[in-house]
């Protein structure tokens, strides 16, 4: 990837008294050390740059990043707002990989991704486009096992906050592609039912199947981020699919999938009590919430001896209980 020298032209900031490990911190942690004091969002514009700069030269998990100066000119407006009490929402100052100037966050960059939502070849490794190259994991030995890099359009958004460039990102998911990069970066995360979140400036594969959803390092910052972008209703997006399914066939074969999915599915939730079904990330359940439009996400169990590579859980829930697994993940 070829970056602009003014891009990371920096002048002089303060750093935090103490070091922080951008690859272990948290927007919690930060949210908590820029309201004592002991941080100011300008100093991590500079870090988190820092990081980008040291790694993504051969990480490629960036395709763009937002002109340094214009980065600290943001930061520096929003600590002017929180000296003076002026805080636009819990994560006021923190920078993400993408979206949401107006909850106080500052984007830092625009991620990598499979080109065409993964659908340009069905050879293709994950993570490639032809703008930002071939985007490689920060955990497995050796750089890229080219037979390990499945479902995962959302490469660049789950690699950037594993190595450190942001605590949080936005990514896409037709099928596995939040679940499986997640699962690859050793990240939480989690595609709400169909319609929480608005598909405006997504390019998607299918309006009934595709959504937005947020990548962090701990379940608090997972729901502080899908807080912020989730709809409060979700009436509009139900009359627009309504009004988009209008061709019989279409409608005839997506209806039978629905009933044919969620009927089996909801056999399992309602008769025998349970409240989330969970399997490998590599598994078919991403393919089953796709089908019924339910939430699924991802839960870190460890990592493979033999790679480095994280292993993860994916949790499948019934229609808009986003909670119950944010609830699984904080067990």
């Amino acid at each position: 990837m070829i970056m602009l020298k003014q891009f990371f032209w920096r002048t002089a900031m303060p750093r935090p008294a103490a070091d922080l490990d951008l690859l272990s911190a948290d927007a919690k942690t930060l949210s908590s050390l820029l309201q004592q004091g002991d941080l100011t969002s300008t100093s991590l514009v500079d870090m988190y740059l820092d990081m980008i700069e040291k790694h993504d030269g051969y990480l490629h998990a960036m395709l763009s990043i937002v002109p340094c100066l214009k980065l600290q000119a943001v930061a520096q407006k929003l600590d002017k707002g929180r000296k003076e009490g002026k805080l636009r929402g819990r994560l006021h100052g923190i920078l993400i990989i993408m979206k949401l100037i107006q909850a106080g966050l500052i984007i830092i960059g625009k991620a990598n991704l499979s080109e065409w939502a993964y659908f340009r070849s069905s050879t293709m490794p994950s993570g490639w486009s032809g703008l930002g190259g071939q985007c490689q994991s920060a955990y497995v030995r050796g750089g890229l096992d080219p037979d390990d890099t499945k479902d995962g359009s959302s490469t660049g958004s789950a690699v950037a906050v594993s190595a450190g460039y942001a605590p949080l990102s936005i990514g896409t998911e037709t099928d596995g592609s939040l679940v499986s990069p997640a699962s690859r970066a050793a990240l939480y995360t989690i595609k709400p039912s169909i319609g929480v979140v608005s598909q405006d400036g997504i390019i998607p594969v299918s309006h009934t199947m595709d959504s937005a959803g947020p990548m962090a390092k701990i379940p608090h910052d997972l729901v502080a981020l899908l807080d912020i972008i989730r709809y409060d209703t979700q009436d509009v997006l139900i009359q627009a699919e309504e009004q988009n399914l209008s061709l019989e066939e279409y409608k005839t074969y997506l209806d039978h999938l629905r009933k044919v999915v969620r009927e089996g599915l909801d056999q399992i939730f309602n008769n025998y009590h349970v409240d989330i079904i969970i399997g490998s990330s590599d598994s078919s359940i991403k393919s089953l919430a796709s089908g019924s439009e339910y939430p699924v996400g991802s839960v870190l169990l460890g990592y493979l001896d033999y790679n480095g590579r994280p292993f993860v859980l994916a949790v499948l829930a019934a229609r808009n209980q986003e909670a119950t697994i944010i609830k699984f993940m904080s067990a």
